[in-house]
């Protein structure tokens, strides 16, 4: 008897295992198909950006050696190939872009996709393990809105970002090279309407989508507060790149160089200030939808 019952501790934990087994798996074929995307729409332009920049800021100067009556080498007058323009806002658009990401506390891509991965695995369990022993069509309808309610979630989450980019200081400012939409579905910097508009006529095929495969949508509802907290706190760092924005132009319009407008930037930095992290090496991030 003792026997038969050890057996069945047994089988019920292999069973388990598997069990989790399969949701794991599932959660991470919905977050290959979510991440599919994400490539930088925006590092050509940023490159230029940079390049732009660093041409206006540091003009190239061009020394030549020649010779002497007496064959000695001598100096001659240095060229100044590109004359130093004025500034622009632009100019200085990374390090407000960063240090706007920083003050704000904004969440990194690597970040978002841990946290992604952690809700939509535990919904994806929590809400399976609740509805294992109900109808398959339960289960089909629990897909579909769950589904339907993460994408209404994501879609409002990403328009609340995207009323930034029709800011004129948006372009100005060079804050569009700067963070991007990673979904291809959209435009690199959509508009809200574009966002809501195309978000909301593609949300029946969603809801269908989890209708059919039910673990679509319990994982996208796991995963999709954390891609609303995300874009929500990169919409703040556009704001507040933008009141960076706003103190740089302020200084070039008072007349200040370019070492004076570093200086405020560096000492608006929370890495520059603990010294732990090389502002080189900051990570921005990227507003995902999938």
């Amino acid at each position: 008897m003792s026997s038969q019952i050890e057996s069945k501790k047994i089988i019920s934990r292999r069973q388990a295992l598997a069990w989790m087994g399969m949701r794991t798996l599932e959660t991470g074929i919905l977050g290959t198909v979510m991440l599919h995307g994400g490539k930088d729409r925006t590092k050509s332009q940023r490159q230029a950006n940079e390049e732009e920049a660093a041409a206006a800021l540091n003009p190239t100067i061009n020394i030549e050696v020649g010779e002497d009556e007496n064959g000695r080498d001598v100096l001659i007058e240095p060229r100044i190939e590109n004359e130093k323009k004025p500034l622009e806002v632009r100019y200085f658009a990374g390090e407000i872009a960063y240090t706007a990401f920083e003050i704000t506390d904004a969440e990194s891509e690597a970040s978002l996709i841990k946290n992604m991965a952690v809700g939509a695995l535990a919904n994806n369990v929590g809400i399976a393990y609740l509805l294992k022993n109900s109808s398959y069509l339960l289960n089909m309808g629990a897909g579909a809105v769950t589904a339907a309610t993460a994408r209404t979630v994501d879609i409002i989450s990403t328009a609340v970002y995207a009323k930034h980019t029709s800011d004129t200081r948006f372009t100005e400012y060079g804050i569009n090279n700067y963070t991007f939409e990673t979904s291809e579905q959209l435009s690199v910097h959509p508009s809200s309407n574009e966002v809501l508009s195309k978000g909301l006529r593609g949300l029946p095929v969603v809801g269908l989508i989890g209708f059919f495969v039910p673990f679509v949508g319990r994982g996208y509802a796991g995963a999709s507060p954390f891609i609303a907290m995300h874009n929500l706190r990169a919409a703040h760092a556009i704001g507040k790149s933008f009141e960076i924005g706003d103190k740089v132009k302020s200084l070039i319009s008072e007349g200040k160089d370019q070492n004076y407008i570093r200086d405020f930037l560096y000492d608006l930095s929370p890495s520059t200030k603990s010294n732990s992290i090389d502002p080189g090496k900051r990570e921005l991030p990227s507003i995902n939808e999938p």
